[in-house]
């Protein structure tokens, strides 16, 4: 029922003036069956100065089950502009009992302002008792902040009560007063889906399916034609794109078992580039390497215009250039020209040699000369 307090002031002349007070907070509870739900409304900021509203408080047992653990909590601003928010709180069966906490999220939320939250105060014994355990209590509080007021609709399943005698309880406070609180920020909007699989499905022009396999590997999949688009393996910690062509391991290694293109630039600190057996460029030292001659090198250049087994600029402008291979092929030439500078080398020593030997030569036949000539 909604309670409005009606100030009647009679004149002189017995007119009668009507005067709606609002400082009376509207409430209304229904009761569906099982399902409850309470209003609450003009939970008021001072102005800048946030406050903190006791909406309810919930009973449970630190030790048994509880038949009303889930509730909703909806925001609705009410002042001057919209603003939705939606919470679900869950105290149940190991959601504040035997050592854990309640699950409190928020699922939904829209519009331009969103000035309050939900949050829950410490835990405390009510002083009633269930199979020997001491029933506890959570405050549940709405905090509201820059002007705003906000009307409260809270859903749920417990029996509502004006004091405890029992857990599966709540009581839902008709009039909370606020507090003075600090500033506070706004959680962010979470998404949860449980079911079977699949948890999540969309259908547009394919079927998309995202859930949890029966190992425990979670995968976002393309249902159509069956395959796993993203898989994250729960023993390995891996990431899959695709059944096999990319994986990424806990630690960071990446490994691709197709092609990499990339439009822009890599940077690395090292770049490891594998080979075949037999591919590597050490066959030039053989002996039965077939080396150019330098006379022969000259003129494939100047007929091709470019050094052998090197792709010309035109190949490498169409279709690029691999890098590995392109790696042992400039090897292969400082090889080559290698073997060319020991040749070269071989051929200035023994011009050295011949040289030397030409020198005494000509110095012993000017030595006889000069020696002719004295005589």
């Amino acid at each position: 029922m909604n309670y409005l307090k009606l100030t009647f002031v009679f004149s002189v002349f017995f007119n009668v003036s009507f005067y709606l007070d609002f400082s009376a907070i509207g409430q209304t509870h229904i009761d569906q069956t099982r399902i409850k739900t309470s209003v609450i409304d003009n939970l008021l900021a001072n102005e800048t100065q946030a406050k903190r509203y006791e909406v309810a408080i919930v009973a449970t047992n630190s030790q048994h089950w509880q038949t009303g653990g889930t509730m909703i909590i909806e925001l609705f601003h009410n002042y001057y502009g919209s603003g939705y928010e939606k919470y679900f709180l869950e105290i149940s069966h190991l959601q504040g009992n035997q050592g854990t906490n309640p699950s409190l999220y928020l699922v939904e939320s829209t519009g331009n302002y969103h000035n309050a939250k939900i949050s829950l105060g410490a835990s405390y014994g009510t002083g009633t008792y269930r199979g020997g355990y001491e029933n506890i209590a959570y405050p549940v509080y709405v905090d509201v902040k820059n002007y705003s007021s906000y009307t409260v609709r809270v859903t749920y399943l417990r029996n509502r009560v004006s004091s405890f005698t029992d857990d599966n309880q709540i009581i839902i406070n008709t009039a909370p007063t606020g507090t003075n609180i600090s500033d506070f920020s706004i959680p962010s909007t979470q998404l949860r889906v449980n079911g079977e699989a699949p948890f999540i499905e969309y259908n547009a022009s394919k079927i998309w399916r995202v859930g949890e396999l029966e190992s425990q590997d979670f995968f976002i999949k393309q249902q159509t034609n069956g395959f796993n688009s993203f898989q994250v393996i729960g023993s390995t910690g891996q990431v899959k794109l695709g059944s096999t062509s990319m994986i990424v391991d806990y630690n960071g290694e990446v490994d691709i078992n197709n092609n990499l293109n990339v439009v822009g630039n890599i940077e690395t600190s090292k770049v490891k580039v594998t080979s075949s057996p037999g591919s590597f460029p050490d066959y030039v030292f053989s002996k039965d390497y077939q080396l150019k001659s330098l006379p022969e090198l000259e003129a494939f250049i100047l007929e091709n215009g470019h050094l052998p087994n090197i792709p010309t600029a035109k190949e490498v402008e169409a279709d690029g250039q691999d890098l590995g291979l392109i790696q042992q092929k400039l090897l292969e030439k400082i090889e080559e020209l290698t073997l060319h500078m020991i040749g070269q080398n071989k051929k200035i020593d023994s011009l050295l040699q011949i040289n030397t030997l030409t020198q005494k030569r000509l110095e012993e036949l000017e030595n006889q000369n000069n020696n002719g000539k004295g005589n």
